[in-house]
């Protein structure tokens, strides 16, 4: 995975949303499960934990659409809540 350049020399930049997506699915291979509600058949992704995208392999769990959806919503709540 490769940080971008920013205009300033030296700057790096961190990299985007979708290749670090990429990355996670390139070291930890295709979601296949969820971790959260025991499904094996359906659709799976690649969830990170605390919302921040970092580059920690262990901030990604395997869930299936509706409960990443569920963990979106809660994260999404609890930074609202913080405001």
């Amino acid at each position: 995975l490769q940080y971008g350049r920013g205009r300033n020399k030296g700057q790096l930049l961190k990299p985007s949303y979708m290749n670090i997506h990429y990355w996670v699915r390139k070291n930890k291979g295709k979601a296949s499960k969820c971790t959260d509600c025991g499904a094996t058949e359906g659709k799976f992704e690649w969830a990170n934990i605390d919302h921040k995208y970092s580059l920690n392999l262990d901030d990604y769990i395997e869930l299936c659409k509706p409960c990443h959806g569920k963990l979106d919503i809660e994260i999404h709540k609890k930074v609202g809540e913080q405001k």
